[in-house]
């Protein structure tokens, strides 16, 4: 719904150009800060602004993967807050229906999330970003052919989307879960390729080359993704800084013993 007040929807685009052009780095990301501070902006000149709050949920999630939060749970429950005002405003908001799909996949509820990612692309069927999200609820649920149909959807309506490295992580899911390794690697590389410095994602890469057996290939990806994760040292650590519940942590921490990690446990 476009909203009456011109100077809110200004801010609100400013904050989508913020967060879709910043550099998706760990532990600190400027462009998220200022993205924030836009949708802020938005909603303090237009209340009923449902697809600012909405964002201030979705983006959220940066703040978890980049480990830039210092409280996930706080984190979490501000961007359920907001994706719940976003329904408010507008029921009918498929961003809205991400905010709540994307809070429930970060706690590892993965049939809420999916239903709610389900619901968005009933309400926008022509939005890739609802299959982005329906897709990732899939493969961690070990959906992994119906989250590949999922993904394709989204590069189909989309094939120039600000959001193709995480396009491109969602396919590698779904081909790791199905043990297509080749495309799991063509796919976190042409992932990594737009952002080369993305931490989970060069362990993603450490991790099929592992399964891949690719030697030397494999343990320099390692060496370099556990430089950047210098606390990994049994299984359950990995496991608490990735998607709880997920049906393909065990087969990605395989990947990376595979590669040469020796995990305490």
């Amino acid at each position: 719904k476009r909203p009456e007040n011109l100077s809110a929807w200004e801010e609100y685009l400013q904050g989508l150009r913020s967060f879709y052009e910043r550099q998706h780095t760990d532990q600190e990301d400027p462009g998220l800060e200022q993205a924030r501070q836009h949708f802020e902006n938005a909603i303090e000149l237009d209340p009923t602004l449902s697809d600012a709050y909405a964002y201030l949920a979705i983006f959220g999630a940066s703040y978890l993967v980049q480990r830039i939060s210092k409280d996930p749970e706080k984190t979490l429950d501000e961007m359920l807050f907001h994706s719940r005002k976003a329904e408010a405003l507008n029921p009918e908001n498929p961003l809205a229906l991400l905010g709540i799909s994307i809070t429930h996949f970060f706690r590892g509820i993965h049939p809420i999330a999916l239903d709610h990612a389900q619901r968005a692309v009933q309400l926008n069927p022509s939005f890739a970003l609802s299959y982005m999200w329906l897709g990732l609820a899939e493969v961690h649920s070990g959906e992994y052919q119906q989250g590949e149909s999922s993904i394709l959807k989204a590069f189909e309506l989309s094939p120039a989307d600000p959001n193709l490295m995480h396009f491109h992580g969602v396919l590698y899911f779904a081909c790791l879960g199905q043990e297509k390794y080749e495309e799991a690697l063509e796919a976190i590389d042409k992932a990594l390729l737009r952002h080369p410095d993305v931490g989970h994602h060069l362990g993603f890469r450490a991790a099929v080359l592992g399964h891949l057996e690719r030697g030397q290939e494999a343990k320099e990806a390692l060496d370099r993704y556990l430089t950047l994760r210098p606390d990994l040292k049994v299984r359950d650590d990995y496991r608490r800084i990735f998607v709880p519940n997920s049906a393909l942590a065990d087969p990605i921490i395989e990947g990376l013993v595979k590669a040469g990690w020796e995990p305490e446990g």
